[in-house]
């Protein structure tokens, strides 16, 4: 099966976690990699427009959560 993008990271937020807009349907809780296939965080919050929601993503680690991650797309891995 492959991977479903989930979006780019587009913002971290103060407390580290990742913010993406998705065109996907997600699920709070749902693990996120990276493109390798590595677990990057999961879901904790799906907010704003329904036909294309904002999703919030904690991070596995804190050696995931820095700038870094800026522009990086994130997949479901279900």
């Amino acid at each position: 099966m492959s991977p479903i993008l989930v979006g780019e990271v587009e913002n971290i937020t103060s407390e580290g976690q990742f913010i993406l807009r998705t065109d996907s349907k997600v699920k709070v809780g749902s693990t996120v990699t990276d493109r390798s296939q590595r677990i990057v965080g999961r879901i904790t919050r799906v907010f704003g427009p329904v036909k294309r929601p904002y999703v919030s993503v904690a991070p596995k680690n804190k050696k995931n959560a820095g700038l870094a991650m800026m522009g990086k797309k994130l997949y479901l891995n279900e």
